[in-house]
């Protein structure tokens, strides 16, 4: 047993001894979702990891904002029907990836770099390609149900 000091400071450990970080997404892995997943799979990226980092509010708004932009894209979408096809394509997708990528920065950079740091793994990039994966299929699903349940066009008998 070691004597105690009463003249030096008390110390404690800056995490709970029992607490285990759970590892999160970097950076490519946020893009690969971005880009195969659309908004949603970047959102689902970023909730997890704000459940790593136990943010539970901020997780849920990283699931809600994302489907409320892609809902409103896709109003918008006859507004932009002038445009040639591709380039509307490439600036959409590049937009999505600098919006996800600088979210990430601003709410997640310095945890993901204070856990690099201190040498923990990060999940697997592949991981978060099949999320996106995943994520594109559901929504080629769902558009597939809503087209085929819901009339394009109105016709008014008279």
């Amino acid at each position: 047993m070691t004597p105690h000091d009463p003249y030096t400071a008390p110390r404690a450990p800056l995490e709970p001894p029992d607490a285990v970080l759970h590892p999160m997404f970097g950076y490519v892995s946020l893009l690969l979702a971005t880009i195969f997943g659309s908004l949603l799979g970047g959102g689902l990226i970023l909730a997890l990891n704000f459940r790593a980092m136990r943010r539970h509010g901020e997780m849920v708004a990283a699931i809600c904002l994302p489907i409320a932009a892609v809902w409103a894209m896709r109003f918008m979408a006859p507004l932009v029907s002038g445009m040639p096809e591709g380039a509307l394509r490439l600036g959409v997708v590049l937009t999505w990836c600098l919006a996800m990528l600088a979210t990430m920065w601003a709410t997640q950079g310095g945890e993901l770099a204070r856990r690099r740091a201190a040498g923990q793994r990060r999940r697997p990039w592949w991981l978060a390609f099949g999320l996106g994966l995943a994520v594109s299929v559901m929504l080629m699903l769902m558009d597939g149900l809503v087209s085929a349940f819901w009339p394009r066009t109105v016709v008014l008998a008279g």
